[in-house]
């Protein structure tokens, strides 16, 4: 892993730019909070659920944290494009 960033550096930049994607839609959309809110817990849930991993008792308490990694991954471009659409109209 020379040139990539390991998965807790790309899991916390990832938490850092929906924080600032969730403050420009609160500043210049439309976009329920409610939405918004899901979106940030959604993200910011991947990287703590990584350092939980990590730091996880066993092999199978590593694996079930990052199957909550994946679950929540998935969710995001599904939020993110509901966002992005309802502050565009």
């Amino acid at each position: 892993m020379s040139d990539e960033l390991k998965i807790p550096e790309r899991s916390f930049r990832f938490a850092v730019r929906i924080v600032r994607f969730c403050r420009f839609l609160e500043r210049h959309g439309n976009v329920s909070r409610t939405l918004a809110g899901q979106l940030l817990r959604s993200a910011t849930s991947i990287g703590a659920n990584v350092e939980e991993a990590q730091a996880g008792q066993s092999k199978s308490d590593f694996i079930a944290k990052m199957s909550i990694v994946r679950q929540r991954g998935a969710r995001n471009p599904l939020l993110a494009s509901c966002a992005c659409r309802i502050r565009c109209r």
